[in-house]
């Protein structure tokens, strides 16, 4: 009897040791990595450009590499729309790629993340990020994105010069972000249905009505109030396959350049 309790009592003591050495060799692993994600706003335009912040911290004593030819990192997206269904991913290239992160150093990568997804209906979607390494799956924490419309203020239609067919749509609209309204001018080609972009002016105090021109040779111009008297002007071109930011300057009501540049800058 006291040799049966004896071998029990070492397979008992085999198992216990066994799942020791497993807690010991997998949970190690769960904790090598995380992921961090952030987006520069939580509330976008439908169209303007979503940047997403990815941080990849390396807690391992081993350098990671995410890499097409020889990584052994993955690094994938996924997006659930406002009824928690998957949206399908619309461009096949990776995430991240030539990055390499040593044990103890984290690295953060910067993506416009509606470039892999279609963020076109105006909802909340939730954003989040995995990570993939010798078989285990480490995710990030989930990000809630809300796509909005806009207040329109004002808006006007014009055709590429010499293109009667290309007609465009340039509408000014307001939201605010952060602690302020900010202004934007958004693109779009009635014809096809393209948005030629979706642009964030900045700041607008809505005392002056905002004034919004395209000249013949497709310059766009936009001057908007930003203090009690300091107005700013941008400058885009439309021209048949892109529009292009020009130029951004700061004036008086009167049109003369502002001169108190550092009042600017602090606000």
């Amino acid at each position: 009897m006291d040799l049966f309790k004896s071998c029990r009592f070492k397979g008992v003591a085999k198992i216990i040791l066994y799942i020791a050495v497993l807690v010991v060799v997998t949970s190690p692993v769960e904790a090598q990595i995380r992921i961090g994600l952030k987006v520069e706003n939580k509330t976008v335009l439908q169209y303007e450009e979503i940047r997403a912040f990815i941080t990849i911290y390396n807690d391992s004593q081993q350098t990671i590499f995410i890499n097409e030819e020889y990584g052994d990192f993955t690094v994938t997206a996924s997006l659930l729309d406002s009824r928690d269904e998957p949206k399908a991913v619309i461009r096949k290239s990776p995430l991240c790629k030539n990055l390499r992160i040593k044990p103890g150093e984290r690295e953060v990568v910067m993506v416009n993340i509606n470039r892999w997804f279609d963020f076109s209906k105006l909802q909340r979607y939730k954003l989040s990020i995995d990570g993939g390494w010798r078989g285990v799956v480490f995710t990030s924490n989930a990000v809630d994105i809300d796509v909005v419309g806009g207040f329109e203020i004002k808006s006007l239609d014009k055709n590429i010069a010499g293109y009667v067919d290309k007609v465009r749509t340039y509408s000014l609209r307001y939201w605010k972000r952060g602690e302020s309204e900010h202004l934007f001018l958004r693109i779009d080609e009635n014809a096809s249905h393209v948005n030629y972009g979706v642009y964030d002016l900045g700041k607008i105090i809505r005392v002056f009505d905002p004034i919004l021109q395209v000249d013949a040779m497709d310059t766009v111009k936009v001057i908007q109030q930003i203090g009690r008297d300091c107005y700013k002007k941008t400058l885009f071109v439309s021209t048949p396959s892109i529009v292009s930011f020009v130029d951004q300057s700061y004036h008086l009501r009167s049109g003369a350049p502002y001169p108190n540049m550092n009042k600017v800058r602090a606000e």
